[in-house]
């Protein structure tokens, strides 16, 4: 079968460390040779209000860049943000130019004090007491106490996150993706509201839509492996080999949740690279696989633990396979 391109190209997270690293270097050295030239400048121009001008100068910057790191966000969160970075900008400058650790301490103070009741009161008292009862498995008081949430707050986006993992968890399909992309229209870069609804989809066999959720989800988290896993099994699930193959050995270099995934991960390549009767490889593969047996009791349970929903039926197959090949 011929294999279909992604929507765009899966990165090596050993890649993207190395270029986050280059930003980690960079941003600093940035940062530094930004004051230096305006310490020069201000020691060429105005050398009689040198401190000042340097205080004045790097509060500058910080701001400056306080504004780029927020520049994907509403106009509304760069406001708070700014708002709340006052106290620490100015304790930050007068203490550079007094000489004195106190200011900076202070206004740092009084930002983080700010930060932590800006979030105490923006999230409403009944999402806290729906996330609790969803936790320990009651869902119709989770239900009930959501909708309260998204009453009071109708663009808090993790209310309907919520109630989306409610709605799946009760095989709900329909209102639980409807509820997942009101999540997604309030927070577009929230890569766990692409999990579920990539949850949603490969729960109903819609295995193109999971691919593409699941691509999103991690371009948005290039180091949390498990996407780059269930991306895996949505190429797989659409004969996509090749694109599978890639995804599942990605995968092996990260760090997956516990065994049961890790032998389902083993697996599934094994699988991708029969399908592209790449023989010897698949070989070796399933010799890999075998290392991490002690998760096919987890596995079992697993599966057996939940509801009938359409992938289940394909999922309960491999298991029946692999049960085989392990012996």
């Amino acid at each position: 079968m011929t294999q279909e391109s992604s929507t765009f190209k899966k990165t090596s997270t050993h890649r993207l460390s190395q270029k986050e690293m280059r930003a980690s270097l960079l941003l600093p050295i940035g940062i530094t040779s930004g004051i230096l030239f305006i310490a020069i400048v201000i020691a060429i121009a105005l050398p009689q209000y040198f401190s000042v001008g340097v205080a004045l100068g790097i509060g500058l910057i910080l701001l400056v860049y306080l504004l780029w790191s927020m520049r994907k966000a509403s106009w509304k969160m760069r406001l708070i943000a700014l708002l709340l970075a006052i106290p620490a900008l100015i304790g930050i400058t007068i203490g550079i130019q007094s000489g004195s650790m106190l200011q900076p301490i202070i206004g740092l103070s009084i930002t983080a004090v700010l930060l932590f009741l800006q979030r105490l009161f923006e999230t409403p008292l009944s999402y806290r007491a729906a996330y609790r009862s969803f936790r320990v498995g009651d869902l119709d008081q989770a239900l009930l106490l959501v909708n309260k949430s998204i009453h009071a707050r109708p663009d808090f986006w993790e209310s309907y996150q919520l109630r989306a993992l409610i709605h799946l968890s009760e095989m709900r399909f329909g209102p639980a993706e409807s509820d997942a992309k009101k999540a997604l229209s309030l927070k577009p870069d929230a890569d766990a509201v692409n999990n579920t609804l990539g949850q949603i989809y490969l729960a109903q066999n819609r295995f193109a839509d999971a691919e593409t959720m699941y691509l999103q989800a991690f371009k948005r988290k290039p180091h949390f492996v498990l996407y780059l896993f269930y991306l895996g099994l949505s190429e797989f699930r659409q004969q996509k080999y090749a694109a599978a193959v890639e995804s599942f050995t990605e995968t092996t270099h990260g760090t997956l949740p516990d065994t049961a995934y890790d032998l389902q991960n083993y697996y599934y390549l094994v699988r991708a690279l029969e399908g592209l009767e790449d023989t010897a490889d698949a070989q070796l593969a399933q010799e890999e696989m075998r290392q991490f047996g002690d998760g096919l009791r987890p596995l079992q349970r697993r599966l057996a633990e939940q509801p009938n929903f359409p992938h289940l039926e394909l999922l309960r197959a491999d298991l029946a396979d692999l049960e085989k090949r392990l012996g």
